[in-house]
């Protein structure tokens, strides 16, 4: 069941990730990774009732605008409401239920490729402000918290297991060569 929950998240995080390739490097491709972090949380991460509460206190707009970038200000990320529902504007979900059946295995490999070539174009950013290193910084954490901790924590249960099993061969290899001796 968490493999399904974990492959669906990762699967639309992906999916929300890739159009924004298209957005040239600097401050707005940074705020829009921002503010997809902002909406992957909201969406998938928060507890329903604390969403519910969120979703209470937020603003309603009449009409949804893409936030313009100032390079003088912080990059901010906000859940956008219209009406009594949340617009988000780079979150991709659909209800399909073909993304609870993806292959796990290829949904992180892809995900690991688009979030590669994420960290690239980071990288090659040509202004670093204050403000865009603080975004970048929030980003990572997200990334980190949703996506990289739980891989990393799999890896390791699977490479402790692996090794357990084959010190245990050796055990078992040690103790029959001693009944020899």
């Amino acid at each position: 069941m968490i493999f399904k929950k974990r492959t669906t998240m990762w699967f639309y995080l992906g999916l929300s990730i890739a159009p924004l390739a298209v957005i040239e490097s600097g401050p707005s491709y940074v705020r829009s990774l921002l503010q997809l972090t902002e909406e992957f949380e909201y969406h998938f991460v928060l507890h329903p009732a604390v969403a519910g509460v969120k979703l209470l206190l937020l603003n309603s707009k009449q009409t949804a605008t893409h936030t313009t970038v100032n390079e003088g200000e912080a990059l901010k990320a906000k859940i956008n409401k219209v009406g009594n529902s949340v617009l988000y504007e780079y979150l991709k979900v659909y209800n399909n239920p073909i993304a609870a059946e993806m292959d796990y295995f290829q949904v992180v490999f892809a995900l690991c490729e688009v979030l590669r070539q994420v960290y690239v174009k980071l990288e090659h950013q040509s202004s670093y402000t204050k403000f865009v290193y603080e975004a970048i910084t929030k980003i990572d954490s997200r990334l980190k918290a949703h996506f990289f901790g739980f891989l990393s924590n799999e890896l390791a249960k699977i490479a402790t297991k692996i090794v357990k099993d084959q010190v245990g061969d050796l055990d078992t290899l040690f103790a029959v060569a001693t009944k020899k001796a």
